[in-house]
């Protein structure tokens, strides 16, 4: 199971079994998860938008036809992993 949606149900629980009031559980709870969006918020806005310009502009199409020339269509799985590593790295950055 993934840990994000795991622990989501553990929380409430948990809290109570330390004998902490409702309040303060929904209160840690929503500090917790919006400081996790907030810190990846900006990461996620700038990984769309730079997407969507390598979309547009066919950027993406022309790497992922450069990276078929230099290693042929003999080795269709090394090429995809190639063209998406390409491809994710402004996202990285």
């Amino acid at each position: 199971m993934a840990p994000v949606p795991g622990a989501g149900p553990g929380r409430v629980p948990h809290g109570l079994l330390l004998d902490r009031p409702l309040p303060k559980i929904a209160d840690t709870v929503g500090t917790g998860f919006s400081s996790i969006l907030g810190s990846i918020g900006l990461v996620i806005v700038f990984g769309t938008i730079i997407g969507l310009v390598m979309e547009r502009t066919s950027a993406a199409v022309v790497m992922a036809e450069s990276v078929i020339k230099v290693l042929g269509e003999r080795f269709p799985t090394l090429t995809m992993s190639v063209i998406g590593a390409i491809v994710s790295i402004p996202g990285v950055l």
